[in-house]
Order: structure tokens, then sequence, then C-alpha cells
């Protein structure tokens, strides 16, 4: 194993969480590494400290009050202004309405203008096509022709 993975399970090893393999692995390595020895004596310092302090005893109410606290210290922390209280409330409603109202004036003139286009479009197009086709209901016929014929018929003249 390299010195890296050694340091990295040196408290593992010290705690006894390590398989028989690794066990002799690490004491091989230790043996013959001085680094890695200077690191383990001094992790086995520290762990020897920490099992001679007493465990520190907390009251079973500890979190609960400690959660108590924090939030009466945030309560205390926030400054209650009505006004940008009001302000903070109302600004999604009020900006919801106006947003429908711009989006009513402007789909509205859209239409306009849209329906104008269109309307526009239709008369050049309705223009141009009794153009080229030569039909045009409201037009006189050439005097002579088969329509002007028909229409004599029909309405019952020459």
């Amino acid at each position: 194993m390299k010195c890296s993975e050694i340091k990295r399970k040196l408290s593992a090893f010290l705690d006894g969480e390590v398989s028989e393999e690794e066990k002799q692995i690490i004491l091989e390595h230790l043996n013959t590494c001085d680094r890695c020895r200077k690191e383990f004596e001094a992790l086995s310092q520290v762990s020897e400290v920490l099992e001679v302090i007493d465990e520190i005893q907390v009251s079973p109410f500890f979190v609960t009050h400690l959660k108590q606290r924090i939030t009466g210290q945030k309560a205390k922390s926030r400054v209650h202004i009505p006004f940008v209280e009001w302000i903070r409330r109302a600004a999604v409603p009020i900006t919801a309405v106006v947003l429908i109202i711009i989006s009513f004036l402007v789909g509205s003139n859209l239409g306009k203008v849209l329906h104008r286009e269109h309307a526009e479009n239709m008369a050049e197009s309705e223009t141009d096509i009794t153009s080229v086709l030569g039909v045009s209901s409201l037009a006189e016929f050439p005097e002579g022709s088969l329509g002007w014929a028909y229409d004599n018929l029909l309405i019952g003249g020459e």
C-alpha cells in the first residue's frame, strides 16, 4: 500500500476496524516507513488524550432550548415595518393585475392591426382574382358577347 492509503486507514486501525489482512499490511508498512510511523504515533497520542477526557453530560432538553433561543434571536433581529410588509404582500397580486391589463391592451391593438392587414390583403386578392379570370359579377358584359345575351334573356331585355 502507498503511504496515502496507510495514513487514510490509521484511524480505523487504531479503533480496530480493519481486517486482519489490512492490519498486517499496515504493521509491516509502519515498520519500514518513518513518516507513517510518526503519523501513527501522533494519532495514538491524540487518541489517548481523548480517552482520558470525560464525556460531557448535556441536559435532556439542551437541543430544544437551543432551538428556542435561536428562533427567539431571529425574531428579535427582524424589524417589522407595516408599510414594507404591506408592499411585500401586495406586490404579487398588483404585478399580476398590471400584466393582465398590459396583455389585454397589447392583444386588442394587435388584433386590430392584424384584422386591418387581413382585410387589405383580402381586398387586394379579390381584385387580383377578378382581373386575372375576367369574372366580376358587377362588371357589364360587352355588347354581343355570350354573357350579354344570357343577361338579356334573364332580365327580359332585347
